[in-house]
């Protein structure tokens, strides 16, 4: 089994990954991490030097390697939503997907504190965009929704728990 945690940016996949994944005794996988790795270099310069487009290609090589895995947590990028096959490689071996839902005032509020630089975030109205859209995406993916405005870092986590015990995630 696995979880694999999808949001915009700002919505504490990984925090909640990295916590779930304890929790469960778990390996724990972010995503964009993984990406980084392979690229050797940070995604804003794999944005700045190479665009998007190669981006994504990354991200599908990455959800490549990780279809067989089982026993993990996956944070995915953002956008990792927008290519349907990105979802059916993460997917395969019984993966669960959780939405992790925040309001666009949350995640502009946490994207700001933070001080990792999102290249998609530079403009605000840009990003409500890409938000308005992806929004539509993580609802068609996700067996679950978590909607974490309001709530603390253990509390995503134990409802997360409480949906992996109903449902046999």
């Amino acid at each position: 089994m696995k979880i694999i945690l999808i949001g915009f940016m700002g919505s504490g996949k990984t925090s909640v990954g990295i916590q779930l994944a304890k929790n469960l005794a778990y390996d724990f996988v972010d995503t964009d991490d993984l990406v980084s790795q392979a690229a050797n270099m940070s995604i804003p310069m794999i944005f700045e030097r190479h665009g998007e487009t190669h981006f994504r290609e990354l991200e599908i090589e990455v959800a490549r390697s990780l279809r067989k895995r089982s026993n993990v947590v996956i944070a995915t990028g953002g956008g990792m939503v927008i290519n349907n096959l990105c979802i059916q490689y993460l997917t395969e071996n019984k993966g669960r997907v959780l939405y992790l839902e925040s309001s666009f005032r949350e995640i502009s509020e946490r994207v700001a504190k933070q001080a990792v630089e999102r290249p998609l975030f530079k403009d605000s109205s840009v990003a409500l965009k890409l938000y308005e859209f992806r929004k539509q995406l993580y609802r068609q993916y996700s067996d679950n929704i978590i909607y974490t405005d309001e709530m603390t870092l253990g509390e995503v986590v134990s409802k997360a728990l409480t949906l992996y015990e109903v449902h046999k995630i």
